[in-house]
């Protein structure tokens, strides 16, 4: 945030001085670091190697990043998890029984409440016992 002193001169009267300060409107910049878009992961307890989902992202900002937070929302629209970070950074890892097609929304916020949000979707793949894996 820019701020300016500005001072204010009148005939006969004493000088004041007034601090403006420039309004902040941008909103952080996210860089997704893992999982992609449309990862594929497996339920816990099979015999798949990849059955955990790390989930980290970054963000940068023209003044400062505040806070960071992940949120993974299942098949039927609930929130599964969540995870908050008070900096410009947010590193949790996800695992689940169920097998579906989960949204991942990474959101941060700068010093100035300005909010960037990231969508992106992972999927939990069914085993199948005829060793074809199915997505869900």
């Amino acid at each position: 945030m820019a701020v300016f002193a500005v001072v204010i001169v009148g005939s006969g009267c004493p000088a004041e001085t007034a601090i403006l300060e420039e309004s902040d409107t941008e909103a952080p910049k996210i860089i997704i670091v893992t999982p992609n878009d449309n990862a594929v992961f497996y339920p816990i307890g099979t015999p798949e190697a990849i059955t955990t989902v790390v989930l980290n992202a970054g963000a940068s900002d023209n003044v400062k990043v505040n806070s960071g937070t992940v949120k993974v929302i299942n098949p039927a629209g609930e929130v599964v998890h969540t995870h908050s970070e008070s900096t410009d950074e947010v590193y949790t890892s996800f695992s689940t029984d169920t097998p579906g097609t989960y949204s991942v929304i990474f959101e941060f916020v700068d010093t100035s409440g300005n909010k960037a949000e990231l969508r992106i979707i992972i999927i939990c793949n069914e085993v199948s016992t005829d060793g074809d894996d199915t997505a869900a």
